[in-house]
């Protein structure tokens, strides 16, 4: 296992330890985010705090030292990443898509959901009937596509956000 491949099989390991911890009010607007990341031989470790009255974001990097610190601005209910995923999921509890909103992790991203059906997927041998969205993200240096898929609730009828 000393060779760096993964069990012998002839594939490369790269070492991937994140640790994310947010904190949220009841409506799932963020008032901290801190990220401690590890990928491969690099590591960052950095906190996000939200100021609701003056609409500013702070993030400062902590580790690497002398990594800085930037100001995002923002309007409304502002959600990091992992309030977002939160706060999608309550939505669609209720029926509804999360609309379109900046989503902060590291930098602000564009994110935009849409509702695709119902589809059966199996976990852990077992078929599983889920939500399954396509989840459009746009930030400033990147953007892509990825699907994610909610176990379902009900009500069933889901529409995308401002189509019904």
């Amino acid at each position: 296992m000393g060779s760096g491949n993964d069990a012998g099989r002839g594939r490369p390991r790269f070492a991937v330890a994140d640790k994310i911890r947010s904190s949220a009010t009841d409506d799932l607007c963020s008032l901290e985010l801190e990220r401690d990341i590890g990928h491969g031989a690099r590591k960052t470790r950095e906190t996000t705090t939200f100021d609701q009255k003056k609409g500013e974001a702070t993030r400062t990097t902590v580790f690497p030292l002398g990594g800085g610190t930037s100001t995002l601005s923002f309007a409304g209910c502002p959600r990091d990443a992992m309030a977002f995923l939160y706060f999608a999921r309550r939505e669609l509890g209720q029926g509804r898509v999360a609309p379109p909103q900046q989503v902060f992790f590291g930098s602000a991203y564009s994110v935009r959901m849409d509702y695709t059906g119902a589809q059966t997927i199996t976990a852990s041998d077992k078929p599983s009937v889920t939500d399954r969205l396509v989840v459009n993200v746009k930030g400033p240096k990147s953007s892509f596509s990825l699907e994610m898929f909610f176990a379902a609730t009900r009500p069933a009828r889901r529409s995308s956000y401002g189509s019904r």
